[in-house]
């Protein structure tokens, strides 16, 4: 039995074809790099004397500045917006420092008629277990009143009354009325502790106005 087998010249005939196939790909992966890095650039037709990848080569050369151009443009948008992070950075941090240096917001604890009120024997173990306690100064609609800063007292400064309430025991504690303008309006007090809310209540006589430049004594005053 006789058994053809390829020549040398079918050989070379194949590899050709497969080189000629090759080539055309990478032309055409070219012409679409062109596409996006350059639309406006007009593709230089294909030389009868030149093979698809001296074409390719060629169209690589003239793209060479546009791609140069656009990695330059690239470069030089990244420092812009390092700048402008740079500056919103400064920025935020200025205005940090002036929120740092304001009063805080006066808190909404909140109306007295719908304030709950825990035991006192709860109350005095909550005062107790407390790293920081504050007396917050409150008007009528249970807001704190600006201008009368919070006092931090301890646990020692609180005990339970003869009426079973939780009073304070101090030897004194004092407050001042504005420089000017309208009175303070005190109508009650909360108790915080750890920034959470305690307990909070209206005063037993009502409303004290604490005019400008007026002092008034509250060391027997607060009982919730």
């Amino acid at each position: 039995m006789n058994t053809k087998t390829g020549t040398n010249s079918d050989n070379g005939k194949t590899g050709a074809k497969t080189q000629e196939a090759d080539s055309s790909e990478v032309l055409q992966q070219v012409v679409a790099m062109v596409a996006v890095l350059a639309p406006d650039m007009e593709v230089a037709a294909l030389n009868a004397e030149e093979s698809a990848t001296d074409h390719a080569n060629r169209l690589l050369i003239e793209l060479r500045p546009k791609a140069e151009g656009i990695v330059d443009e690239l470069e030089a948008t990244k420092r812009s917006l390092a700048a402008q992070k740079g500056q919103t950075t400064r920025a935020r941090n200025d205005l940090e420092a002036v929120e740092a240096q304001l009063p805080p917001r006066p808190r909404k604890v909140g109306p007295f008629d719908k304030a709950e009120r825990p035991e006192t024997t709860a109350m005095l173990a909550a005062l107790d277990a407390a790293d920081e306690i504050q007396l917050v100064f409150l008007d009528e609609d249970g807001t704190e009143i600006a201008g009368l800063a919070p006092r931090n007292l301890s646990a020692k400064a609180f005990a339970r009354d003869r009426f079973g309430r939780l009073a304070m025991k101090v030897d004194s504690m004092t407050v001042i009325g504005p420089q000017a303008g309208a009175p303070y309006r005190l109508a009650g007090y909360a108790l915080e502790t750890d920034g959470r809310l305690l307990v909070h209540g209206a005063r037993g006589d009502g409303v004290l106005l604490i005019g400008p430049g007026v002092t008034y004594e509250l060391k027997g005053d607060v009982v919730l």
